[in-house]
């Protein structure tokens, strides 16, 4: 992945509080949505964030996840600030971390 090999990473949210301050300092509302670092790849229905760190905060849309055409990937929705399961082939913006 080209922005691994730079030492950064998709985005972990793991507090309201700290997707609040992501959508009022951070995220611009030029796309449709986001990835963040979010997936079920590994297991169906199983969400993980990229670190492996298990998912404790959830912030889902109405209806999600749906798992609509296999979609493993999650995606901040810039239009509500909610996150929907979408196909990691969706040409998305992304939000990343630099460690």
């Amino acid at each position: 992945m080209f922005v691994k090999t730079r030492g950064i990473f998709l985005i972990l949210i793991f507090t309201l509080w700290s997707l609040i301050r992501l959508l009022q300092n951070d995220v611009t509302i030029d796309y449709h949505g986001y990835f963040i670092g979010l997936t079920d790849i590994a297991k169906e229905s199983e969400f993980v964030w990229t670190d492996g760190t298990k998912l404790n905060y959830t912030s889902w849309a109405p209806n999600s996840p749906n798992d609509h055409n296999d979609q493993d990937c999650v995606c901040l929705m810039s239009s509500s600030g909610k996150w929907n399961d979408c196909s990691c082939d969706v040409r998305y913006a992304f939000i990343c971390r630099k460690l």
